[in-house]
């Protein structure tokens, strides 16, 4: 399961959510906690497509290879977008 590690200073940068989010159709209550072990972005914009890994059901961040997104991993499923 993941854990928040809430010592590590953040970023948050919204100045593309009116851009990339017009309606949000359906969003979880609460939120959930992202398992960002290997991102090497410092921030995740809004519109970041988010997988689940079937094994564990954690959800992750897409990995993105340039200005692309690399393949599904095996295992893993597409689950929604950063809201």
């Amino acid at each position: 399961m993941p854990e928040a590690i809430l010592s590590k200073q953040t970023t948050i940068d919204t100045s593309n959510d009116s851009i990339v989010i017009i309606d949000a159709l359906e969003v979880i209550a609460g939120g959930r906690t992202l398992d960002v072990t290997g991102v090497t972005e410092e921030v995740l914009n809004a519109g970041h497509i988010i997988i689940k890994e079937t094994s564990s059901g954690n959800l992750k961040p897409q990995a993105v290879s340039g200005s692309t997104y690399s393949t599904l991993p095996a295992g893993h499923i597409y689950e929604g977008v950063l809201v």
